[in-house]
């Protein structure tokens, strides 16, 4: 009899990891995310498998010092992501110096196939060398540069470097120059470039951005340094962030011209003189110490935007070998001093007879002059032979070469227009720029002045998307040739000024004014901040409450910093924010976050609270008091923040709560969840 035999056929299983070797490369890198660089070499000592596979993590990002280590080894030259090299132990750079490294990172660029970003040290003096900027040119995609040193130097015996004008591009993605604000010899007041120093780094970061205009898709330079963006069309630039000082006179980037010998950069003779006590300052120091934190249009097709790579902080235990590398120490090498005949024919069209005047325009340089390689060091002169080398601060008996910045005109503003006019595909400009307290009065950047709209408005900066802007002149037009916004911030940036530091005063009626020409149809989020410093300003304020909700009706996000004159006798008794800003939400039916700055009277003059203590406990309620009034006139919010001044980030001011229904039909606000950062690698 014939027998039907069925056989379950298995599912087969997997097996079952017992240890780290047995999980497949995706879940242990998943893992070995959570671990320190430190403890990653541990664990790769363990076995080649597991060395195998944390090879590209361990060395993605790699730092060379090469007075204590030899260059990475070619076999770990495809797994660099991030290369960072360091000055360490290297008081002075010498020519024979410059040449070895940059022939060194040279070679290793050309098989460093994933690298995207490098990074100079602050500890390297002189700052980028021509040498090593050439380098680049032998990437096979562009890259993030970040300039960590600067090309000022403190030392007498050291040279300045400049960089040579270059005739093919260089592939840079990503340029960061974060050196926002230069200060006094005592380091704590916020001072202006001095002349010399600016010429210098207009001249460099110019040569730079000249050579990479056509990749660049994000710049982070000081706001002084803007001019230096004059000259190139930026189509491929998507984001420019500027902090700092605005700059108050725009010198053209100059070429320095060459004279017995030595270079000079000097900044025009303008009308009016600067003030004594400035000229001393500047006088008694070598250099100001810098701190680090922070053409025409073009109707080209918005490229794609690439995603840009976020600030990199790199463990300092990335030096990849054991092996101490063989440096030049004779500090006897000096830089042969360079006569280029190109340069010296641009001299002839300067005025000869004074040493003073040595400055030659990009804009109005000759051809020659800006194409054909100039000198690329600068030694520093001896006293008697120049006056105003660019190795050399003047003192106080020179101070009449130094002048004071001449005051905003159309003439100059048009310059930050023409700027801005050649990146056409602009999607994110931040300009949260401040002013030196002893700059030209009256105070406010301009960027659109009313004689001087830009030449093309229904093209201009069509794609930008948001707008971060601080103290604005009240006459700028600037906003209203940008309706294609979706973010616009007019905030009170930074909460607490830096010393010899101000900002332009908004008030209500000059902020209804400014917004009130301009049509933003796509505006979903926007801060502001205003000043009530007399009676007036409280019946102004009600216009421009009742001017935002007709003209941004969509807003989704809404900042709102009302600050209060406390001291004023006619404001006495009149603080009451709350109604204020339940007016305001209240006809805004697409809100969904509003945060808000009530500025109470009881705590002007205090500083932040640094402590949970009772007091701040007390005002804490309050706080929370003042935000379940407010919710009440805008059921749909979603989130409330208001001001505390609580700890020492000045960003993270704000006491955020949500806005939840209650059971018995109320909204409730609770507190959000604490953020969890991760401070390790």
């Amino acid at each position: 009899m014939a027998r039907i035999v069925c056989r379950e056929v298995e599912e087969p299983h997997a097996l079952q990891a017992r240890n780290l070797v047995d999980l497949n490369d995706d879940i242990f890198l998943s893992i070995s995310e959570l671990l320190h660089h430190k403890d990653s070499l541990l664990v790769s000592a363990l076995c080649r498998r597991l060395r195998t596979a944390l090879l590209p993590r361990i060395f993605r990002a790699v730092r060379w010092a090469p007075a204590v280590r030899e260059f990475p080894p070619k076999k770990l030259w495809p797994f660099v992501r991030i290369f960072t090299f360091s000055g360490y132990s290297i008081r002075q750079f010498t020519p024979a110096m410059h040449q070895d490294f940059a022939a060194q990172i040279r070679t290793g660029f050309v098989d460093m196939k994933l690298l995207n970003t490098v990074i100079l040290e602050s500890n390297v003096r002189g700052g980028l060398w021509p040498e090593l900027l050439d380098a680049f040119s032998v990437l096979s995609s562009p890259c993030h540069l970040a300039l960590r040193s600067h090309w000022n130097t403190t030392l007498s015996d050291e040279e300045y470097l400049l960089l040579e004008p270059r005739r093919t591009p260089i592939p840079l993605g990503i340029f960061t120059f974060a050196f926002p604000f230069v200060y006094e010899p005592d380091g704590q007041q916020v001072a202006r470039r001095p002349a010399w120093s600016l010429a210098l780094e207009l001249y460099n970061v110019h040569t730079i951005l000249a050579a990479a205009a056509n990749t660049l898709s994000f710049i982070n330079l000081p706001g002084e340094l803007l001019p230096a963006m004059h000259g190139a069309t930026y189509s491929a630039l998507t984001e420019l962030v500027l902090h700092g000082l605005w700059p108050v006179f725009l010198p053209s980037t100059a070429i320095p011209a060459a004279e017995d010998g030595y270079l000079q950069i000097t900044s025009t003779r303008l009308a009016e003189p600067v003030e004594e006590d400035a000229l001393v300052s500047e006088a008694k120091s070598e250099a100001a110490v810098l701190a680090e934190p922070s053409s025409g249009s073009s109707g080209e097709v918005a490229p794609p935007v690439s995603p840009l790579l976020p600030p990199t902080t790199v463990d300092e235990s990335t030096i990849t070998s054991e092996v101490g590398a063989s440096i030049p120490t004779s500090k006897e090498m000096s830089f042969t001093e360079v006569h280029d005949s190109s340069v010296a024919t641009a001299v002839d069209t300067v005025a000869s007879t004074s040493r003073k005047d040595s400055l030659i325009p990009l804009d109005t340089a000759p051809e020659s002059t800006v194409n054909t390689s100039s000198p690329t060091s600068l030694s520093r002169p001896q006293p008697s032979i120049a006056l105003l080398a660019l190795g050399s601060p003047p003192s106080p008996s020179e101070s009449d070469s130094f002048t004071r910045p001449t005051p905003y005109s159309s003439a100059n503003s048009s310059s930050v227009m023409s700027i801005l006019e050649a990146m056409p595909n602009l999607r994110i400009l931040d300009m949260c720029l401040l002013h030196q307290k002893d700059d030209p009065k009256p105070i406010g950047g301009v960027i659109c002045a009313p004689d001087a709209p830009p030449r093309a408005p229904a093209t201009f900066l069509r794609h930008l998307t948001r707008f971060d802007v601080a103290s604005l002149s009240q006459e700028d037009r600037v906003l209203e040739f940008l309706p294609s916004l979706e973010y616009l911030s007019l905030t009170r940036y930074p909460s607490e000024l830096p010393r010899r530091t101000v900002r332009s005063r908004q008030t209500p009626s000059t902020l209804s004014a400014m917004l009130g020409q301009a049509a933003f149809p796509h505006l979903t989020t926007l801060k502001i901040w205003y000043a009530i410093v007399s009676f007036n300003d409280l019946r102004d304020e009600e216009a421009l409450l009742d001017l935002l909700p007709k003209k941004n009706p969509s807003l989704q996000n809404l900042e709102v910093c009302r600050r209060w004159k406390n001291l004023v006798p006619e404001l006495e008794g009149r603080w009451d924010p709350v109604p204020v800003a339940k007016g305001l939400i209240s006809h805004l039916h697409d809100l969904q976050v509003f945060s808000f700055d009530p500025d109470p009277p009881e705590r002007f003059g205090k500083r932040p609270f640094t402590h949970a203590t009772p007091e701040y406990r007390q005002y804490l309620g309050r706080l929370r008091d003042m935000a379940e009034e407010i919710v009440g006139a805008a059921l749909w919010l979603q989130e409330i923040a208001l001001h505390c001044e609580y700890g020492i980030n000045l960003d993270l001011y704000w006491q955020v709560w949500k806005v939840v229904p209650g059971v018995d039909g109320n909204i409730k606000l609770e507190d959000l969840p604490e953020q969890i950062y991760k401070y390790y690698d």
